[in-house]
C-alpha cells in the first residue's frame, strides 16, 4: 500500500475497493489481525491517503466521497466509511492529518451507524473472509474516546 498505488486507484475510480481492502488491493496485515481494523485504517490514512495529498490536493474530496459511498453500502461498508470518518476526525485534532474533511460527514456518519446498529450487534462479514462479532463494541470504544478525549460523539 502506497500513495502510489492509491492515486491508481483513483485513476481506476477503485478509491472505495482500496480504502476497503478488496482485491486487487489485498489487505497486507501482520498475521494477529484479521481483514481491516482501526490500525490498518489509521496506516491506510498516513502512508496512501495522506501522502497522495501531497501529490494531488484532489484527493480530500475523493476520500470524502469514497466516506460518503461507503456509507450508502452494506454494514460491512458503513461500518468501514465510519472508522475512517472517526479516525480522520481524530488526526484532525490531533494535527496528524494535512487536511480536514467536510464537518457535514460527521452526521451522515452518526445516522448510519445508528440506522445499521441492529446489524452491528449481529456482526458483520466483509471482504477475504473478514468477520467482525462486535462492530458495535468497537463503534463505542471509539465514540467513547472521540467523547472523553477529543470531546464529540459520533453515536
Amino acid at each position: 500500500m502506497s500513495k502510489y498505488n492509491f492515486l491508481d486507484a483513483i485513476d481506476r475510480g477503485e478509491i472505495v475497493k482500496f480504502l476497503q481492502g478488496q482485491w486487487p488491493y489485498k489487505i497486507e496485515s501482520p498475521n494477529y489481525v484479521a481483514g481491516i481494523e482501526p490500525d490498518y485504517i489509521r496506516q491506510v490514512l498516513k502512508e496512501a491517503v495522506y501522502g497522495a495529498y501531497e501529490i494531488d490536493l484532489t484527493v480530500r474530496s475523493k476520500f470524502e466521497q469514497a466516506i460518503i459511498q461507503m456509507l450508502d453500502g452494506d454494514a460491512y461498508g458503513v461500518y468501514i466509511g465510519a472508522m475512517y470518518g472517526m479516525l480522520q476526525k481524530i488526526n484532525e485534532l490531533d494535527e496528524k492529518s494535512p487536511f480536514k474533511i467536510d464537518e457535514d460527514i460527521m452526521p451522515q456518519i452518526r445516522r448510519k451507524l445508528i440506522r445499521n446498529q441492529e446489524s452491528f450487534r449481529m456482526g458483520i462479514s466483509g471482504c477475504d473472509g473478514y468477520y467482525n462479532s462486535d462492530p458495535w463494541g468497537d463503534i463505542q470504544k471509539y465514540n467513547d474516546e472521540c467523547h472523553f478525549k477529543y470531546g464529540f460523539e459520533v453515536i
